[in-house]
């Protein structure tokens, strides 16, 4: 009967495939089973698996109960940075730009940032992760954390840049917000929307009708069993905030297994080579090395998974196989993904959360070493665990005695004594298991008694104060006093006496700490008994001109695209007809400022005196231009095997982590 409710359908892409999925095509017995036993269990509502085996391709749909389809959109989060590397790709290979430019030849001609390295970051390097750059910008306060971007626009990004340092030694790690800037500067240079830019240069060209930003059949996600609908992106988050369904994204894979036939063949092969030091990053893909047969053959991926959905896409050339795999939950499907294309064991499904017959009977107050603590706490049922200097996170209980830490890997485990009380508890993070004894069955917590703060008390405190060099805290004002650490939620505060705040749910204390002036020149952040100083910052605003003349120059490549095709158009008319301009005559010149139109007639007017000259010829073509404004000939595709093994592309020079930048890149 189970089995009857369950919607295990094979789906096959293309109507010549239908002999081949019945050879291989399907998922493996075991990873079926995987996926039947997880559903089943609750760790996903709804995975929608796909499959690529050589020529031959299938769908399956698992689900204990609810609708879903192999037509059912998913949010791809940061698995989306593949679309965002393989645009980088095509618009490097039709010579758009050069993946070692700067990010500062983007930006205007007086542009500063705080740190030169940071100007010097090359697109290649935003795309492969190997930027340096912090996860997310320290500057980023949103209303709603579940959308980070929303509020975040051009002039915080810019303000960023003209503020933030990186460490002396930045160490490897992922950054939405190099993905952000990415997609930002591909929209400057084709004064486009991100959105439209994809559809129009990846999406159109590979047939991927369902992939983009607006939420038509989005299954909804699910997260600590909480259902979430997230809303459409717009704006900066646009590259992040792609949704899709897992018959795109096996189109995606089949035509980077087999590039030869694509329209986008030169950028599908660009984008997987490896573009890092460490050969573990292409352009917005991931890349291992599995060994089989004494030989070692790249598994070329990508996973994400929050805010209610997970994802992994993945392939390798030596076997010709692919793998999708979409779940509206945010439990990780990389393992499983992995395991699929042979570079990691099968792992066991993953746990579920359980309910708990009495969540006080955890609470209370334990001890690493002396000085530093454990606290948990019970709020009408939900347990959290506090360390010293740290805030408290959500305990998932999975077992009767076994927790997790929401968003990390470290698990707790209860020990009681004969009579079945609870004495102490094992911390177990990274490999490592740390004994923690109970000291009280309770959680300690001082009564604070609110008082009114005047109004122009409490301005005194409002500003920005920085926890490190990627996190700034900043202390709201109105309409109550609250504390906001970056791309966090707001925590209210109440204040219980001169310079002191205490957070509404206890978790921390802030004591001002005053100049010689009187002025508020830090804040001290108690959480737990330990305490942190946190000094008084603001930060510099980006000159006022500097998005005039980005609005300048997407103007001017608006306005040059649409010369070129305006020039296309005119072709199949007659010199005569041509040969004559008229600003006034043409809507869409009118529309254009009049600098900017001028320079639009100046080029076409002489294309057409030149063109109705009885003995003119065709000029001979010139290299390919990367200079902002102007469009360069399109590449011709290179005809050549396709490789089993992901091959590096030929280097003139050797690549340093930061380039230098160059001075052409600047205006004088």
């Amino acid at each position: 009967m189970r089995i009857a409710k369950r919607l295990l359908t094979i789906t096959l892409l293309g109507c010549s495939l239908g002999a081949a999925a019945q050879d291989g095509a399907e998922l493996a017995a075991q990873f079926a089973a995987y996926l039947k036993r997880a559903t089943d269990n609750g760790s996903w509502p709804v995975v929608v698996a796909g499959h690529v085996s050589q020529t031959a391709s299938s769908t399956a749909v698992f689900t204990a109960a609810g609708d879903a389809s192999s037509d059912s959109r998913f949010a791809l989060g940061n698995s989306a940075s593949i679309y965002a590397g393989l645009l980088l790709a095509d618009l490097a290979s039709s010579g758009r730009l050069r993946l070692d430019d700067p990010i500062s030849r983007y930006l205007p001609a007086d542009f500063r940032c705080a740190d030169t390295r940071v100007c010097a970051i090359t697109l290649q390097q935003l795309a492969a992760q190997d930027s340096g750059l912090p996860p997310l910008p320290a500057n980023l306060f949103p209303r709603n954390p579940q959308q980070p971007w929303r509020e975040f626009g051009e002039a915080e990004l810019l303000d960023f840049l003209v503020n933030y340092r990186l460490p002396a030694d930045p160490p490897s790690r992922e950054s939405a917000l190099g993905l952000v800037l990415l997609g930002w500067i591909l929209s400057n240079i084709e004064s486009e929307d991100y959105t439209n830019i994809l559809s129009r240069r990846i999406a159109t060209p590979l047939g991927l009708s369902a992939t983009g930003n607006s939420n038509t059949d989005l299954l909804p996600g699910h997260r600590d069993g909480i259902e979430l609908l997230p809303a459409s992106a717009s704006g900066l988050g646009a590259s992040l905030a792609l949704r899709s369904t897992v018959g795109d994204q096996l189109k995606l894979l089949q035509a980077m297994l087999r590039p030869v036939d694509s329209p986008l063949r030169a950028a599908l092969l660009l984008s997987r080579q490896p573009r890092n030091a460490r050969s573990s990053f292409g352009l917005g893909w991931r890349i291992n090395m599995a060994r089989e047969e004494n030989e070692e053959w790249p598994v070329v991926w990508q996973a994400a998974s929050g805010n209610g959905y997970a994802s992994f896409v993945g392939f390798r050339t030596d076997r010709q196989q692919a793998v999708v795999l979409l779940a509206n939950a945010d439990t990780s499907l990389m393992p499983l993904g992995l395991s699929i294309l042979g570079a990691t064991s099968p792992q066991r499904p993953p746990q579920v959360e359980v309910a708990l017959a009495n969540p006080g009977e955890f609470a209370g107050l334990y001890e690493f070493s002396p000085g530093v603590q454990l606290l948990v706490r019970d709020s009408a049922g939900v347990l959290t665990a506090q360390p010293s200097g740290r805030l408290a996170a959500r305990m998932k209980p999975l077992g009767d005695d076994l927790f997790e830490l929401a968003g990390s890997a470290v698990q707790l485990s209860f020990q009681r004594d004969v009579l079945g009380r609870i004495e102490t508890l094992r911390w177990a993070e990274n490999g490592i298991i740390v004994p923690v004894r109970r000291l009280s069955a309770r959680a300690p917590q001082l009564a604070r008694a609110a008082v009114e703060m005047p109004r122009e008390a409490l301005a005194a405190f409002c500003g920005d104060y920085v926890v490190d060099e990627d996190v700034l805290a900043r202390f709201h004002c109105s309409p109550r006093p609250a504390l906001q650490f970056s791309a966090g939620a707001l925590r209210e505060l109440s204040a219980y006496a001169p310079d002191r705040f205490v957070s509404d749910d206890s978790e921390f204390e802030v004591i001002a700490e005053r100049g010689s002036a009187g002025e508020v020149q830090a804040l001290r952040l108690v959480m737990l008994g330990s305490e942190t100083r946190l000094p008084r910052t603001q930060w510099q605003q980006a000159p006022a001109d500097a998005q005039r003349w980005l609005q300048q120059q997407r103007a001017e490549n608006a306005a040059a695209r649409t010369l070129a095709a305006r020039q296309a158009e005119a072709k199949t008319e007659t010199p005569a007809t041509a040969a004559s301009v008229d600003p006034s005559h043409i809507p869409w010149l009118r529309e254009l400022p009049a600098p900017v139109a001028a320079a639009a007639v100046a080029p076409a007017e002489k294309a057409a005196t030149a063109a109705s000259a009885p003995d003119a010829q065709m000029p001979p073509k010139s290299p390919v231009s990367t200079r902002r404004g102007e469009l360069p000939a399109k590449a011709n595709p290179v005809k050549s095997p396709i490789p089993a093994k992901v091959e590096t592309l030929p280097e003139r020079e050797p690549r340093h982590r930061f380039v230098p930048q160059r001075t052409e890149d600047k205006k004088q």
